[in-house]
């Protein structure tokens, strides 16, 4: 009986650690995006500043990973 016990503890901790591991991916997705609004954003005021007119897809370099 023992070593069923401890196999459900060692199953409870691995679900606790895949969902921490699906929280962290959520919230890097979310600041991805949130980075690519931004950047965007930025971008708009900068060639609105400038009166520029650059098409806004030879504006933006390539999107680069957030790694946390």
């Amino acid at each position: 009986m023992k070593n069923f016990f401890a196999s459900q503890q060692t199953i409870k901790r691995v679900a606790d650690l895949t969902n921490m591991k699906q929280s962290a991916d959520g919230t890097a997705t979310y600041l991805q995006r949130r980075t690519d609004v931004i950047f965007d954003k930025m971008i708009e005021y900068k060639r609105k500043g400038f009166k520029l007119n650059i098409p806004f897809a030879k504006w933006r370099p390539s999107k680069r990973a957030i790694f946390i």
